[in-house]
């Protein structure tokens, strides 16, 4: 079974969010395995209290989360590793340069994805991906900022998966989806 891990900055609120988006979206028997690491985790801790509302309200129980450190094996065993921020991609990739095929930003894997050609195997098409990086494939941190950001965290994690799990076949085509409109019809800078 494949596996996807959501890294960030400490494991309590866009990879934590990421990692329990994906498997509410993924359903029980889902085709991904699916976890979540941060590069300087709150080891042991659970998701930020208005992450956790957040989620809560689309029906998601963060109750169960614990923070962990990103290690060696779990890069190893990712297929695909989406990234919050360039800066944490960095960290992956001196960790593990042999990740550098399989390790993206989430907003860049989700933009990439979108332009997938019909029979294009998405994880080769991700990694041939070779543009540097800049400003707008990073995620900002919601953690601290109030409950309208962690709504807003919340809501575009959720379409930007939407995206991403349907064009790696683990869901149903996003065609037509609230991620769909949003990558196409988003002001600039919301998405990219």
């Amino acid at each position: 079974m494949p596996s996807l891990l959501f890294v960030c900055q400490a494991n309590i609120a866009r990879s934590a969010s990421a990692e329990l988006i994906a498997r509410h979206l993924l359903g029980t028997g889902g085709a991904w395995q699916v976890a979540s690491a941060g590069v300087s985790a709150l080891v042991g801790h659970g998701v930020d209290s208005e992450l956790a509302g957040a989620l809560h309200r689309r029906g998601i129980d963060a109750s169960a989360h614990t923070a962990r450190q990103v290690d060696l094996a779990l890069l190893s065993s990712a297929d695909l590793v989406l990234a919050f921020e360039a800066r944490q991609r960095a960290w992956v990739l001196k960790e593990s340069p042999a990740s550098v095929r399989s390790t993206f930003t989430i907003r860049r894997a989700a933009r990439a994805l979108q332009g997938l050609p019909r029979r294009a195997e998405p994880l080769s098409f991700l990694a041939v991906d070779d543009a540097p990086y800049v400003d707008a494939d990073d995620f900002a941190d919601p953690y601290g900022h109030g409950p309208a950001a962690a709504e807003s965290a919340v809501a575009e994690i959720t379409e930007l998966l939407e995206v991403i799990l349907a064009a790696v076949g683990a869901t149903p085509s996003a065609a037509g989806s609230r991620g769909e409109r949003m990558l196409h019809g988003a002001p600039p800078g919301a998405l990219l």
